[in-house]
């Protein structure tokens, strides 16, 4: 019956709740608490109803083009980033505004977003989103099936892992078979449809690569982390991909609507550049060098262009909301430090005072107006 995290997470352990709800200490409104609390809620519905909310204005009329046939590249790559960014702010809003209204009673929920978008590889994706989602399925169904079939190995004298190192066959029954399974029911978890099961796969298959690199570092004793810019900056990115691919057909209403809003973003229904980019020098000339052309493009335009690589830009480069409140220890599993320019700037950090005051207002003044201008939409975790 404790409301704020029942729509979509996190989802709650006893252990962690039980003792909160029985100190009278805690479970009750503090001050330091409402100001904590209420800062992270009006982030949060900030990041829901200013952010996320207008992406999903663009992304909406993409899908249902591609549903009822092909969508040309420009638009099709423009839904799909919409998309993953509505689907990032939309769910990282929720989970803040959890939290904070969890905080205005004095109780602390499981951290469960941790800037996804900045993993260098799906394994650590899956421990940046939907966190507790993952706990779970780990705990529950992973580590089960792993437990059982190390069992079953053991009996008859087959291979185990040694050292880190494993068998081919030792690597598709301990890993490879659990995480496709567990990815599977993942999938199907989300909603009673092919595009889930293909969303579930997806995910499994991109866990199982990522785990047989690293095995195949293991193997050669080659460090698992990189200190190099470029290295980690591309896998960044191909992790962004994959997500992306995976959430094309997670918004798709069939399998085929995914798969038609793919082929367009390959190019297989044409390129037509928008004519925002005759705007820059030499632009129109290099567009037809390569034999294409310049058009109306209903479905992108120049605002959403620069909103999505702005957008980006904060996922990528700044840092997320955890990281700027600092020591401030706001929920259960927070184990983020301050980076980047929070890091520098020690007085950037969070602290009860009314200049943060204001801004946190000028912020919830902000998101309020947004709510009130159009009708508003639920989250999209709601219905999963």
């Amino acid at each position: 019956m404790f409301f704020p995290h029942l729509i979509a997470g996190p989802i709650t352990q006893p252990r962690e709740m039980l003792p909160q709800f029985s100190d009278h200490e805690r479970f009750r409104p503090r001050l330091d608490f409402v100001a904590l609390g209420s800062t992270i809620f009006l982030v949060g519905l900030f990041k829901k109803v200013v952010i996320a909310d207008p992406f999903g204005a663009y992304a909406a009329p993409v899908f249902v083009a591609a549903r009822e046939g092909g969508v040309q590249a420009f638009e099709a790559w423009g839904g799909a980033l919409a998309y993953t960014l509505q689907m990032y702010f939309d769910f990282s809003g929720y989970s803040d505004m959890a939290i904070g209204l969890g905080l205005l009673f004095g109780i602390s929920l499981p951290l469960n977003f941790n800037s996804p978008y900045k993993a260098r590889n799906v394994i650590e994706y899956w421990s940046r989103w939907h966190m507790t989602l993952t706990r779970f399925l780990t705990a529950h169904i992973y580590n089960p099936i792993v437990m059982s079939i190390t069992r079953k190995r053991m009996t008859k004298g087959l291979p185990l892992p040694k050292r880190g190192r494993m068998t081919t066959g030792t690597f598709a029954a301990l890993v490879a078979f659990p995480t496709l399974f567990t990815m599977l029911v993942s999938g199907v978890w989300h909603g009673a449809g092919w595009q889930f099961v293909v969303f579930g796969l997806l995910h499994g298959v991109f866990l199982i690569i990522a785990h047989a690199w690293r095995q195949w570092k293991v193997r050669r004793g080659l460090p698992l982390e990189t200190t190099s810019l470029w290295r980690n900056g591309g896998a960044v990115l191909l992790t962004f991909f994959c997500a992306m691919i995976a959430l094309v057909f997670f918004r798709a209403d069939s399998v085929g609507t995914a798969v038609n809003l793919l082929q367009g973003m390959a190019g297989l229904n044409g390129v037509v550049f928008p004519q925002f980019v005759g705007l820059v020098p030499g632009g129109a000339e290099a567009i037809g060098a390569l034999g294409l052309h310049m058009g109306e493009l209903p479905l992108f335009d120049g605002w959403l262009f620069l909103r999505i690589v702005a957008f980006l830009v904060v996922v990528w480069a700044f840092p997320n909301l955890y990281q700027w409140l600092g020591d401030y220890r706001e929920a259960i599993g927070v184990d983020v430090r301050p980076s980047g320019l929070v890091q520098r700037l020690s007085f950037a950090r969070w602290r009860p005072s009314m200049v943060y005051g204001a801004v946190v207002g000028a912020f919830a003044v902000i998101a309020v107006l947004f709510s009130l201008s159009g009708a508003p939409s639920e989250f999209l975790y709601f219905q999963f």
